[in-house]
């Protein structure tokens, strides 16, 4: 394959063909991508875009791939993660940037080290910078985009920019060429025993009340404008149903579990069952909150 011969050769880095994609999502699905790609540094990084935006190759950025589910064909084309290359964090009085491939937890410890409260009502979100910003997570009456002053990003056709701050309910302005670099957060300075007591309170919550030895993808659904989708689950009696090794779980009813060997097809049809079912009785729309990659 032409195509990988010369990733292989320019990158320095993980490149491999036929990886399986199950190794790198936290819900442990998805077959083979055509090329894997983890470039070392952003200069590969930049390179690489461009040349399979000029070659028309299909291509598909993640990050810690902790909201994505794959197919269980896999992906035809080339996956890049950026946890290894977009990985710098600075620190500027009552601001911090941080590159897109930076795990959002290792940002929020470093804020609260320095005294610099905001983010900890989103510890134990899984996930990077950039996919925190993608979908504007959020947890406990905090939104990422609360803390963002700017994003920086590469748009579709090659150009860095800053973003333009119009982010809604678990959705950021980007598009899907867009490919989000860093960001600019702002902080309140704040005593440090504090915001730890504080962040080990939302630790505690979620130990309680969601599946975390397990693995999933997170919230499945966002929850609708009046009410929380995880209590109309729950209401329904949907907890620990199943297809496959696909399960709702019986601790937190917007969690689909992968009890051992779940597909990407079990997920599917768990998830087409239960939005059924809540239109059916409640009159309400689930939207999906995890996001599916097709195979091609």
């Amino acid at each position: 394959m032409v195509i990988f011969d010369t990733i292989k050769k320019r990158i320095k880095g993980f490149v491999k063909r036929d990886e399986m994609l199950n190794e790198y999502t936290s819900i442990r699905i998805g077959g083979p991508a055509d090329i894997l790609v983890i470039p070392d540094n952003v200069e590969d990084f930049k390179w690489l875009i461009g040349f399979v935006r000029k070659r028309e190759v299909r291509y598909f950025i993640m990050g810690n791939g902790t909201n994505l589910i794959f197919s269980d064909k896999g992906f035809r084309g080339v996956v890049i993660k950026t946890n290894r290359c977009f990985n710098e964090m600075k620190i500027f009085d009552d601001r911090i940037f941080a590159m897109s491939g930076i795990d959002l937890l290792k940002l929020i410890l470093k804020s609260v080290e320095n005294g610099l409260s905001s983010l900890e009502p989103l510890i134990g979100i899984p996930g990077t910078v950039g996919g925190a910003i993608w979908m504007n997570a959020g947890a406990f009456g905090k939104e990422v985009k609360d803390c963002i002053e700017k994003v920086y990003f590469i748009d579709r056709y090659g150009e860095e920019k800053e973003a333009e701050m119009n982010f809604s309910y678990r959705k950021s302005p980007f598009n899907r060429g867009d490919i989000i670099t860093g960001a600019l957060f702002t902080f309140e300075k704040k005593d440090r025993l504090e915001i730890m007591k504080e962040m080990e309170e939302v630790k505690r919550r979620r130990e309680e009340n969601q599946p975390l030895g397990f693995a999933s993808a997170g919230s499945v659904f966002k929850n609708p404008a009046n009410g929380y989708a995880g209590e109309i689950i729950d209401r329904l009696g949907m907890k620990r149903m199943s297809i496959g090794d696909a399960e709702v779980s019986a601790k937190h009813g917007n969690f689909i579990i992968n009890r051992r060997d779940a597909t990407c097809h079990d997920v599917k049809r768990l998830i087409e069952k239960i939005r059924d079912r809540v239109k059916k009785e409640e009159g309400v729309e689930l939207e999906l909150e995890v996001e599916f990659v097709k195979e091609k």
